[in-house]
């Protein structure tokens, strides 16, 4: 018998003080996430649309994934994936001007293809999506950082 896909949808905003086009450009390269977002423990370049991702967050299993850039459409802010692997389904940002600085919205809709996480979702679901808060926490901190030393190496 085939365990049932667990399916998740996810969405973030983040507040940042930076202008929309350096949120942009650091969230477009996800070849550098590591360097700043510390649950992204490896991303490989594929070629210029495709990078293999793993990602752990504070739960014992690690998510591996192809993300293929479908849009990316620097003048609306948009950035979207397909992602397939561990998980299948879409992400997308929305980064726009904020009141002070950017606004970047995230969404996430995904289904899991891991039969342990699957056969655990019915009772285990609040802590994934914990696991997901937390690494999207870390996203910002780790961005708001990232962006802040750019922009003090960019001032000398």
């Amino acid at each position: 018998m085939a365990v049932p896909v667990a399916r998740y949808r996810f969405r973030s905003t983040w507040h940042v003080t930076s202008p929309p086009a350096d949120v942009y450009d650091v969230l477009s390269q996800p070849a550098d996430y590591p360097l700043w977002w510390p649950q992204f423990r490896e991303v490989r370049k594929v070629d210029d649309r495709r990078h293999w991702t793993l990602v752990r967050s504070f739960l014992p299993y690690d998510i591996a994934y192809l993300l293929t850039a479908e849009i990316a459409d620097r003048g609306r802010g948009v950035l979207q994936g397909e992602v397939d692997g561990d998980i299948v389904g879409r992400i997308r940002w929305q980064i726009d001007p904020g009141r002070h600085g950017t606004v970047a919205y995230f969404e996430e809709r995904v289904e899991t293809q891991i039969d342990l996480l699957n056969l655990l979702a019915p009772f285990a679901r609040l802590a994934f999506e914990a696991n997901h808060r937390v690494m999207m926490r870390d996203g910002l901190v780790g961005l708001k950082a990232f962006l802040g030393a750019r922009s003090l190496v960019g001032a000398e």
